[in-house]
């Protein structure tokens, strides 16, 4: 696995965008938890938007074990 970068993932390619906002915190400690998350752009959520609605048919008529097998 990876290390966590805090940019979405549209598609096969990490965000761009270079606007952060609040990260996450431990609510037992208040601390600021890494790392920094980025929003996505207008032009990113279209595409994913796009993306999700292209591969809706393919994966709704997959049998549920496959899914899961996905999912996992």
């Amino acid at each position: 696995m990876s290390d966590l970068k805090g940019k979405s993932i549209i598609g096969f390619s990490r965000s761009q965008s270079e606007e952060p906002f609040t990260q996450a915190v431990d609510p037992a400690t208040g601390e600021t938890l890494e790392p920094q998350y980025y929003t996505a752009s207008s032009e990113e959520v279209a595409q994913a938007l796009a993306l999700a609605e292209k591969a809706f048919p393919v994966y709704s008529n997959m049998p549920a074990s496959k899914r899961a097998e996905f999912l996992r």
